[in-house]
């Protein structure tokens, strides 16, 4: 009788063991199971996630020819054999050891029943006075002068390229502002050879810069304008000729603010 008490628990602990083993399999089962599943839909989720944030980022990524704002300005590429250094027609407003400032009041730049208007120093002292006359003609002199040191002259027709003519006091020809090869802006030529390239940066208030197109100075910014209040200050760099800066950037606001425009895009 005690061997088969000893056989049948024998039997039932072995019976037991059995069960325990496949609960303990089927329970390993749904816990891989399930582990799989959540690995699964953490996977999908990062896959989405980057797929989200590439289209977001793409779509939001501003366009480089969308606007002028976002574009980067295209630098002129001349043949440094075409490049001329820019002219000094005014020697006495050349100032070897310091930046030269001018200001003028746009009140009286900007009104139609005005031929004239002052140029001052920094300090407000009239230097030159501004000179509009028939024909489209800019004239820059010096105070208690009839002699003008730089003239510029428009087109005369709608026909015509839109362009100004620089001349010196006595008429001869020094060059032009005109728009430069397809892709490089407006550009100032001495003669025939382009020597500087004009950008705006702001039309409304009439902000630009000059800058050389020689390699060696090129990075420079040779003469700006800016606007504060009803003065447009000009500041020309040191050993640059600041009348002929006044005539070309005065020119381009009063005769041909398309140029501007040109310059802008």
């Amino acid at each position: 009788s005690q061997m088969a008490r000893h056989n049948s628990s024998t039997l039932v602990a072995g019976e037991m063991l059995q069960i325990a083993s496949s609960h303990m399999a089927a329970s390993f089962g749904s816990i891989l199971a399930k582990c799989l599943v959540i690995g699964l839909v953490i996977i999908a989720l990062i896959w989405c996630y980057r797929l989200f944030s590439s289209s977001s980022s793409s779509s939001q990524k501003p366009s480089s020819d969308s606007s002028p704002v976002g574009r980067q300005r295209r630098e002129p590429d001349f043949s440094q054999s075409q490049v001329a250094p820019i002219p000094i027609l005014c020697q006495r407003y050349v100032v070897p050891s310091s930046e030269s400032h001018f200001s003028v009041d746009m009140n009286e730049v900007m009104d139609p029943s005005k031929s004239s208007f002052a140029i001052n120093s920094a300090s407000g002292t009239k230097l030159l006075e501004a000179s509009l006359s028939e024909g489209r003609m800019l004239s820059i002199t010096p105070v208690n002068s009839k002699d003008p040191e730089v003239m510029l002259r428009a087109s005369s027709g709608t026909a015509d390229p839109v362009m100004l003519t620089i001349t010196d006091g006595r008429g001869a020809y020094s060059g032009k502002i005109s728009a430069g090869p397809a892709g490089t802006g407006v550009i100032l030529y001495h003669m025939q050879r382009s020597c500087a390239s004009i950008f705006a940066d702001n039309v409304s208030s009439f902000s630009m810069r000059v800058h050389p197109l020689l390699d060696e100075t090129k990075s420079q910014t040779v003469a700006s304008t800016v606007r504060k209040g009803n003065t447009l200050k000009i500041q020309v760099s040191m050993n640059y000729d600041g009348c002929l800066f006044l005539g070309c950037l005065l020119g381009i606001i009063v005769l041909e603010p398309a140029l501007m425009q040109l310059a802008a895009s």
